[in-house]
């Protein structure tokens, strides 16, 4: 069984002579089954509470997907890294506001439903596109808050979609990425975009609720 603390030159020789772009891909290609398989096992948790056995199952799922994200972040940490960049950004104040109806842009199904449910449970309002043409549409007649992204989409991309938002007139919902690009760079270029906030597949559900508590 792979170690993911051991994984290393030596024992992925055929890993790191991929260019930094193609280890990028292959990581979100690993990522992206990943969201859905978090979110219904959180599901399932909470549809099945105090069942020992559930409990038992669910907690070794997510011990394999914990080790799965490991093996990931090794693999990604082979190749050549760049500069760090910092991840400061200026404080901005907003007015209070209840951000209570959000979007979910993903053209995984699966991915998009699930992460909806949760949040439908925790009393928010969701709505579902998985193009940048259906999310457009869906933003001018469900006027969400917070619109939850996906960078790959396939009639043009998360960046592109972030910017046709912003050129929005009215109310600007809070974007933030969510994908299977993790890099300090991809975060970067996500902020540049456009976007708020950042978090990589499979988000972890404390997370995106902290954030959303923060908004």
């Amino acid at each position: 069984m792979l170690d993911p603390e051991r994984v290393t030159v030596d024992s992925a020789q055929d890993v790191v002579l991929l260019d930094l772009a193609t280890i990028a891909k292959l990581c979100h290609e690993l990522r992206n089954p990943l969201a859905p398989i978090t979110s219904a096992v959180e599901l399932i948790r909470l549809s099945h509470r105090g069942d020992p056995v559930v409990r038992r199952a669910t907690e070794a799922i997510e011990r394999q997907v914990d080790r799965l994200l490991r093996v990931i972040e090794r693999v990604r940490d082979l190749a050549p890294q760049q500069a760090q960049l910092t991840r400061a950004q200026a404080a901005q104040n907003r007015e209070e506001t209840t951000f209570r109806r959000i979007a979910i842009v993903d053209d995984s199904k699966d991915a998009a439903e699930t992460l909806a449910m949760l949040l439908d449970s925790a009393g928010y309002q969701t709505a579902t596109a998985d193009t940048g043409e259906a999310a457009l549409c869906l933003c001018e007649s469900f006027d969400p808050h917070v619109v939850l992204l996906d960078i790959n989409l396939p009639d043009f991309n998360g960046y592109e979609l972030a910017r046709r938002l912003r050129e929005r007139t009215g109310p600007r919902p809070i974007l933030v990425a969510v994908t299977g690009y993790g890099h300090e760079d991809d975060r970067k270029r996500s902020i540049e975009a456009g976007f708020d906030h950042h978090l990589s597949k499979p988000v972890d559900m404390a997370t995106l609720r902290s954030l959303l508590g923060k908004l």
